[in-house]
């Protein structure tokens, strides 16, 4: 089956304003999830500064370099550092086409050998940037996570998984992860 790559109208509206309803910006929940992810595992991890992703503050100017340079040597975790959206002023809707630019220059820089993205909205930002036109679904693998085929784009024939933002317990990144990487170090 294969899904068109497409943002519903008024869509990206609501989930933002969802989002920024829940803890001012900030889902502690999921901030845990990826650092779990990071510990268990022993993967790479990249923090992005929200006032960067939404050009307030500058980048290092290796940021992007060596983010690459980490997926060359093994998966990497790109997480947004915590926020709170009314202290800032930062719309979530910026934060998450910000990472979909950071993710698209490090998928350019790097041999991507394949991608997983949690949420809905940084799966369909980070699809749009990427040029992808659809996504060939061939399996779920688990609840809630899906499996395809990325179609056109510069990384067409990548692999990717996505899973909904809101879907898990306490260590479900670190489970999928282990699922789609089952000789992985275990950290």
């Amino acid at each position: 089956r294969t899904v068109r790559v497409r943002r519903a109208e008024g869509l990206e509206d609501g989930l933002a304003r969802q989002r920024a309803d829940r803890a001012g910006g900030r889902d502690l929940r999921h901030e845990h999830l990826r650092e779990r992810l990071v510990e268990l595992c022993g993967l790479a991890r990249t923090a992005l500064p929200p006032e960067a992703l939404v050009g307030r503050a500058p980048w290092p100017e290796a940021a992007v370099a060596d983010a690459a340079e980490a997926v060359g040597r093994g998966d990497l975790v790109l997480q947004v550092t915590p926020f709170d959206a009314d202290a800032t002023g930062i719309a979530p809707h910026e934060v998450v086409a910000g990472l979909a630019r950071f993710v698209e220059a490090v998928a350019r820089g790097a041999r991507t050998a394949g991608m997983f993205l949690s949420g809905g909205d940084t799966a369909l930002a980070v699809m749009e940037r990427l040029e992808v036109a659809a996504l060939r679904l061939e399996r779920e693998p688990a609840g809630g996570l899906g499996c395809g085929v990325l179609c056109g784009g510069p990384l067409s024939g990548v692999p990717v998984f996505t899973k909904a933002g809101s879907f898990g317990g306490p260590d479900t990144l670190v489970e999928l992860y282990r699922l789609l990487r089952p000789n992985a170090d275990r950290g």
